[in-house]
């Protein structure tokens, strides 16, 4: 039923455990992926095609924070709202902790929700992140747990 509702094709979304209700309060929302492994792009886009979300990509902080000043510069009326942001850590040019500390700084995006998605773990990485403004810190990379993360968040933030 959530396929023909929603346009997608059940085999898409069947295989998730995400109460329907949940799916379809998060479909067609803007998350901002940063990251500058192929493959973990390629896993992320693969969990938000399948929650039947949108996404914008870059592949490090700085191309990222180049996006998130076009958005605070740019007509709210035309261009979706980015609900969240999902990025890595380690990354060329401006890492995440960097990034996230910046993006913080614009008044569009003081209050996003960010989850870090990294390979590294530890205590001290997770305190890293958080004090840099990350709401949450998962480690890369188990399909289920980012995809529980990304519509527990969605559903929690204010333009749900």
């Amino acid at each position: 039923m959530l396929g023909e509702v929603l346009g997608m094709e059940t085999s898409r979304t069947e295989d998730l455990n995400i109460d329907q209700s949940k799916l379809e309060a998060v479909f067609g929302k803007l998350v901002m992926i940063v990251d500058d492994s192929s493959m973990a792009m390629k896993q992320t886009i693969s969990a938000l095609d399948k929650l039947g979300l949108q996404h914008i990509s870059a592949r490090d902080g700085k191309i990222a924070l180049q996006i998130l000043n076009d958005y605070q510069n740019g007509d709210p009326h035309t261009m979706e709202p980015i609900s969240m942001i999902i990025s890595d850590i380690e990354m060329p040019e401006m890492d995440g902790y960097s990034f996230v500390t910046k993006a913080r700084q614009l008044s569009k995006f003081k209050n996003i929700h960010v989850l870090m998605h990294t390979s590294l773990n530890g205590t001290m990485n997770m305190q890293k992140a958080i004090s840099c403004g990350a709401n949450d810190v998962l480690t890369k990379f188990v399909a289920d747990e980012l995809v529980e993360k990304i519509v527990e968040n969605l559903m929690a933030s204010p333009d749900s």
